[in-house]
């Protein structure tokens, strides 16, 4: 009785084992499946990003005919050049030459000179 006792014990010992393998091989089969998966979704957007990155090099490479030049922005006048340019026109110069000497629009020196002789006008009340 001992011995049958332990001969079923040994049969659900193997049964259990096995079954055990299976599962195991079960799980790796399915890890394995989304693992390829996953590949497969990485692989897709490497792809899609490599065209993006063509289609960029080509971009900066072959600019649009109608693509905005760069403007080249200038700074204005700052208190040495305002300065400098009221001691030139306290001097008689004109406004253009003003402008020629300084770099700067004669836009910019008439309004200087504008709002310098505003600035000497007594206010009227």
């Amino acid at each position: 009785m001992i011995a049958g006792v332990l001969a079923l014990i040994a049969v659900a010992g193997v049964a259990a084992t096995v079954l055990f393998r299976m599962l195991v091989a079960a799980a790796g089969r399915d890890r394995a499946r989304r693992t390829e998966d996953a590949y497969a979704r990485l692989e897709k957007e490497v792809g899609e990003l490599r065209r993006s990155i063509e289609a960029l090099h080509r971009t900066a490479r072959d600019p649009q005919p109608d693509a905005v030049a760069p403007v080249e922005i200038r700074g204005g006048m700052n208190r040495t050049r305002r300065a400098e340019a009221l001691r030139l026109a306290k001097r008689g110069e004109s406004a253009s030459h003003i402008a020629a000497l300084l770099g700067v629009p004669r836009a910019e020196v008439d309004l200087l000179l504008k709002m310098q002789a505003l600035e000497r006008k007594p206010a009227t009340s």
